[in-house]
């Protein structure tokens, strides 16, 4: 664990770039848009995948370790809260509407609504569902192959049920909680990201090119299918997180991951990119509402891929730009 692994680095960049796909591409407008949507599906999972591989096989993980990931974690979400509290305030107060007491209100509904995936930060709900897995980092890590691997089939198989009895139902069952609680899945991933990184080089899948292609295009079927047919929301085809728990997904990540962790590169722009990454999930959603003022997300050219372009840019410079000029407020703020 010593040497630095770029395969996962190469992983998170794309992994990264997945997650501005699920809210750029917009899903049921056109039938390239929608695919490429399923497809970045493999996003959140594979972000879980990659921090259970190096944590759940570092050793000596203890809770004051935790503690410091927790707070680290806290300084992150109130730090973003504040500013777009104060940002928030600031344009009201320019129009004329609200006053500068409010500060506190909105920076309250802000963070709080980043736990239930709502609000001006509902995006942050991602930190507080590592925050729970890490604080049973110690347990997992402490955990035998065999207890790690009945632990993982446990939660896979409960997430597979679900993701069964939603189609049965015919509606995402998991709308009912937010992401941060659904912990099965975030459990999941990150065991199995934690079980097949010592795999690397040993566990070789035959035609690896040829299975991650055929994988893919199952899930994405499965997802379009699904989505569309037997367990659609209200508002059109389910969205790629309710896909997470099902089998075609878990497989994809699988695969993904070992395609990834078997490359044999050293090249130093998978590290500096991928240390970019947090940076830029934390930022990209404001850049989408910029952006989507200019170009409509929701027609055939931005849905194609032009705002997916336009918000990967601009957000991966802002902060390759803070991070090279104001290193100080950059690990303030990006670095978890």
């Amino acid at each position: 664990m010593s040497k630095r692994d770029c395969g996962i680095d190469m992983l998170r960049f794309f992994a990264c770039c997945a997650v501005v796909g699920l809210h750029t591409f917009t899903k049921g407008t056109t039938l390239p848009s929608t695919v490429v949507y399923y497809t970045c599906g493999f996003a959140i999972p594979i972000f879980f995948m990659s921090s259970g591989a190096f944590l759940l096989n570092r050793g000596g993980v203890d809770y004051s370790y935790v503690a410091k990931k927790l707070c680290r974690l806290l300084v992150v979400l109130v730090l973003w809260a504040s500013v777009i509290s104060v940002s928030f305030v600031l344009g009201k107060l320019m129009t004329g509407v609200g006053d500068a007491a409010s500060v506190v209100s909105v920076f309250s509904s802000t963070l709080l609504g980043s736990l239930f995936q709502i609000g001006l930060l509902s995006h942050g709900w991602f930190l507080w569902a590592l925050g729970i897995v890490y604080c049973f980092l110690p347990l997992l890590s402490n955990l035998s192959l065999k207890g790690k691997l009945s632990t993982f089939f446990l939660f896979a198989a409960f997430g597979g049920v679900l993701h069964a009895l939603s189609c049965v139902a015919g509606f995402p069952l998991e709308s009912y909680i937010p992401q941060t609680f659904r912990v099965w899945i975030w459990f999941e991933y990150f065991l199995l990201g934690g079980l097949l990184y010592p795999l690397r080089n040993k566990l070789i899948i035959p035609h690896m090119g040829t299975a991650l292609i055929v994988t893919n295009i199952v899930a994405v079927a499965w997802q379009m299918f699904a989505g569309f047919y037997l367990m659609p929301e209200v508002a059109g085809s389910a969205h790629a997180e309710y896909f997470y728990d099902g089998l075609p997904c878990v497989i994809l990540c699988a695969i993904i991951f070992m395609c990834f962790i078997n490359l044999k590169t050293d090249l130093k722009l998978w590290v500096y990119l991928s240390s970019l990454t947090m940076g830029v999930y934390l930022l990209h959603m404001f850049v989408v509402r910029v952006v989507g003022h200019f170009i409509s997300l929701s027609d055939p050219v931005g849905a194609s891929g032009v705002g997916f372009t336009v918000v990967l840019l601009i957000t991966f410079c802002v902060i390759g730009f803070l991070k090279k000029c104001f290193p100080k407020i950059y690990e303030l703020y990006c670095e978890v």
